[in-house]
């Protein structure tokens, strides 16, 4: 009897122990990398155009430490990943969320920025659907107007007036159709709204020059 009772606690015993070391295994396996470390391995991934892994790694941050700053960063790191994976209407969302989520971030205006660049990467010729183009000015605009003395202000400021032309020669194209329909009403209405909204167009001389052809109303 004295026998099964020391070989049932020597077995209670190794099985304790081996619990343990389970235990300490789970606990080694379920240890995380500290979030700068993961950041930066995001970061060379996304040098590396490794865009899978530095996807994976932004999500990974944001799940583990979703209280720490860096949590913010990745949060912009996810976006540019998606505008160098070209997959810019997805880009275009996320850098929109991250200003709206952290208007006073450090990096605001680079997030509003590449926002402007997303839509920029969605142009169309004037003969097409110009939402993007719609988009691309008002947020160009507005950062070159909010920081003006940012590093992208310039740039900004430039991309907005190429979105002015576009629309305006947009409009330019819509207004000639109209006049060889011989609707002349129609035209008119497209130029004087060309000439109202993008008075500073390359195209505004055109417009003024078929307006002035266009039969009396």
């Amino acid at each position: 009897m004295k026998i099964k009772v020391k070989t049932l606690a020597g077995f209670l015993a190794l099985a304790a122990f081996g619990a343990l070391l389970v235990g300490c295994a789970s606990e080694q396996v379920r240890q995380i990398p500290p979030a700068e470390a993961l950041y930066a391995d995001a970061q060379k991934a996304l040098a590396d155009e490794d865009y899978d892994e530095a996807q994976n790694l932004a999500s990974s941050i944001r799940e583990e430490y979703p209280f720490s700053p860096v949590a913010t960063d990745a949060e912009l790191l996810s976006a540019d990943v998606m505008y160098a994976r070209e997959d810019y209407e997805e880009a275009a969302a996320a850098f929109r969320a991250f200003e709206e989520n952290h208007p006073a971030h450090a990096r605001v205006a680079y997030a509003i920025y590449r926002r402007g660049l997303s839509y920029h990467k969605l142009l169309e010729s004037s003969d097409r659907d110009q939402t993007p183009t719609r988009m691309m000015v008002e947020v160009m605009a507005r950062l070159a107007r909010a920081y003006p003395e940012s590093e992208y202000a310039s740039d900004a400021s430039q991309k907005a007036r190429e979105g002015r032309n576009l629309l305006a020669s947009h409009e330019l194209g819509v207004a000639e159709y109209y006049i060889r329909k011989e609707k002349p009403d129609s035209a008119r209405q497209r130029l004087e709204g060309l000439l109202k909204d993008f008075p500073d167009s390359d195209f505004a001389p055109e417009a003024q020059r078929l307006l002035s052809t266009l039969p009396a109303k």
